[in-house]
């Protein structure tokens, strides 16, 4: 009986792992190729946010730099091969020592055989206004522009997989100012209904010129110097 039993499920387990096998070997050649593709990813991500802060430094949709060059140097810094140099206005390599040699089929043919066709970014700046009621002060009285949200995508588009698009956004604060102090004078000279001292200002120097007490020093108009730390402030005051 013993017998009999063993030799019905004699060389059952090997059938299992080779059925189990042969379910799973798609699925275990597929994930080389998925690595790729989560490469290809995450540096088409990290590519788009390259896109949206050069978008802010040279401001394409004026025509100082187009998305065709852009897409240029996106496609010979991020997805050429990891250490090659950067090269300002240079264009892409398709020659086989300049490509990443990680992203190839299962041929070892190149996923991104012609960077040129195979690498676009666009560029586009919008209005994020969260005050609309208050868009006549920020706009005009501290000169502020509206098209304040800029966005770069990188749109990548690979053989054999699915094309690959990355978004990212920038919130810009288009009143760059030197310093503190240029902020104080963009505040000074904004529009009378945000800081009406133009109109007060000769009344407030002529105020100024007399002191409230024989000991007080003449007021003086005008916002204080923000770099300065007033006596009061201070624990032991200023020295005499």
């Amino acid at each position: 009986m013993n017998r009999r039993f063993k030799s019905r499920y004699c060389g059952q387990a090997m059938t299992e792992f080779c059925v189990l096998m042969a379910a799973l070997s798609p699925l275990v050649l597929l994930i080389p190729m998925l690595g790729r593709h989560l490469d290809l990813i995450h540096t088409a991500d990290i590519a788009s946010r390259y896109v949206a802060f050069e978008s802010i430094a040279h401001d394409p949709l004026n025509g100082r730099l187009r998305d065709e060059q852009i897409a240029a140097d996106v496609a010979r810094r991020f997805f050429s091969r990891s250490d090659a140099p950067i090269r300002t206005a240079e264009a892409p390599s398709d020659a086989p020592a300049e490509r990443n040699g990680l992203w190839v089929d299962h041929r070892a043919q190149p996923l991104l055989p012609d960077l040129r066709n195979r690498i676009g970014a666009t560029t586009r700046a919008g209005t994020r206004d969260p005050f609309p009621a208050a868009r006549h002060w920020w706009s005009e009285g501290f000169d502020l522009r509206s098209r304040n949200l800029i966005t770069g995508t990188v749109i990548v588009h690979p053989l054999w997989l699915p094309p690959i698009a990355r978004t990212a956004a920038l919130l810009v604060d288009d009143w760059s100012a030197l310093g503190t102090r240029d902020v104080q004078l963009r505040i000074e000279h904004a529009a009378d209904f945000i800081y009406p001292s133009g109109e007060l200002d000769s009344s407030l120097r002529l105020i100024g010129q007399l002191p409230r007490l024989l000991t007080d020093e003449p007021m003086k108009p005008g916002l204080r110097d923000w770099e300065v730390l007033p006596c009061d402030r201070l624990e032991n005051g200023c020295s005499p």
